[in-house]
């Protein structure tokens, strides 16, 4: 099922960059950005990954950023930043995959990451989260091979540059 996971990351990754190929070409998705903030959101139905959890997602994120030369902020740093400072969302869904007899066989899973700034909105002029950039993927992962693996990969492939 692994083999499946990366099949759909590499397919992924391919047609991104097929489609980046022929597009007109644009400046890098954080290009410009120096400091950002992070939020990440972990939702499972049923038995999640044991090794996945919100904390170690977002030190897997801050790793990736950092090695980009991207500044992480803390939240509380983000707050006393009299700059308006973009994050980047990370939302991970999980659910447990069974089989016809009901055993536990894997998960299957959902990563949405986003890179987004609150703005004016300009007709109503209410203050509201603005995506800058977003990619996602889904696949599936054994129940043997669902340790951070699949999420490391997608951050990896993601074009996450500063």
């Amino acid at each position: 099922m692994m083999i499946e996971c990366r099949v759909g990351l590499t397919m992924l990754a391919v047609a991104m960059a097929a489609a980046n190929a022929v597009a007109q070409p644009r400046p890098e998705p954080l290009a410009g950005i120096k400091k950002v903030a992070i939020l990440v959101s972990f939702a499972s139905t049923g038995n999640s990954p044991g090794s996945v959890s919100e904390q170690r997602l977002q030190t897997v994120l801050e790793l990736r950023l950092r090695s980009t030369g991207l500044r992480v902020l803390s939240e509380e740093e983000d707050r006393n930043d009299p700059d308006i400072n973009p994050y980047l969302y990370l939302h991970v869904s999980t659910l447990e995959t069974h089989n016809q007899g009901g055993t536990a066989t894997g998960y299957a899973y959902r990563l949405d990451l986003s890179a987004r700034v609150f703005a004016t909105v300009p007709f109503n002029r209410a203050r509201a989260p603005m995506v800058l950039w977003s990619d996602d993927t889904m696949g599936v992962a054994s129940r043997d091979a669902a340790s951070a693996r699949p999420w490391n990969e997608f951050l990896e492939s993601s074009q996450i540059h500063s």
